[in-house]
């Protein structure tokens, strides 16, 4: 009898490992099914996180692209009227601006120098309008041939400079715009003359640097700093810009 304990413990040692292993395989692939399920969850809520973001920055760009379409289109019209000869090129820059505008994809970045291109574009529409040339500067430095950015990120806020100016009222009116390009970030800034008494150009409504914030917020968090300096005569705004995540 006593020959035959070996034989009895050495079965249960082998019951009890095979035990002990399917617990350990069973541990372990409940483990890995756990985690599994809980980064296809996380994939899931990322997905529809960046869906949601999407669809706010298609509305968010929405709201700017009929308010600049709109207030071109009232200088266009304002030409048409006097039968300018500028018209046609003006039309012309309005077409170039509004492809720029409907075709670039939201999130899907532009280099820069296409935004300071429609930048451009956007101030030679602004002049035509006038009979006289307007004291407006644009000054770039650094080179932008290696950055991107979120297209249209810049010139709404070329757009706010302009609609708020005085020019209409103030011989001495001006705006000045300026670009400055390093390796690390882009800074730039609005400067333009106002008068507070003229509220005529809020009437409509329009976009506004919140829109500008919202978006910024979305696809620059935590990369860039919006200050605005808003005294009686003038109204400054500056955007620092990192283009290194």
């Amino acid at each position: 009898m006593s020959g035959a304990l070996p034989a009895v413990n050495e079965r249960l040692l082998l019951r009890f490992g095979a035990l002990a292993t399917n617990v350990g395989v069973w541990i372990l692939s409940t483990l890995y099914q756990v985690i599994r399920n809980r980064d296809e969850n996380e994939l899931r809520n990322l997905a529809v996180i960046s869906r949601q973001q999407e669809a706010q920055l298609q509305a968010l760009r929405a709201q700017i692209n009929p308010h600049f379409l709109f207030n071109t289109l009232n200088n266009i019209y304002s030409l048409a009227v006097v039968k300018s000869d500028k018209t046609a090129e003006m039309v012309l820059k309005l077409s170039n601006l509004l492809r720029y505008v409907t075709y670039e994809e939201v999130g899907q970045p532009v280099a820069l120098g296409r935004e300071i291109e429609h930048i451009r574009q956007y101030i030679d529409l602004f002049q035509l309008r006038s009979e006289t040339p307007l004291d407006v500067t644009f000054e770039v430095t650094g080179d932008d041939t290696t950055v991107k950015v979120e297209p249209m990120i810049l010139i709404p806020m070329v757009e706010n400079c302009f609609k708020h100016c005085d020019f209409d009222t103030n011989p001495g009116a001006f705006v000045r715009i300026q670009l400055e390009i390093n390796p690390q970030a882009i800074n730039f800034k609005t400067y333009n003359t106002k008068n507070d008494t003229d509220r005529q150009k809020d009437e409509v409504g329009g976009v506004g640097l919140d829109n500008i914030r919202q978006r910024l917020e979305l696809l620059y968090s935590g990369r860039y700093d919006l200050a605005i300096l808003n005294t009686d005569t003038t109204f400054e705004v500056k955007l620092s810009l990192s283009h290194h995540e």
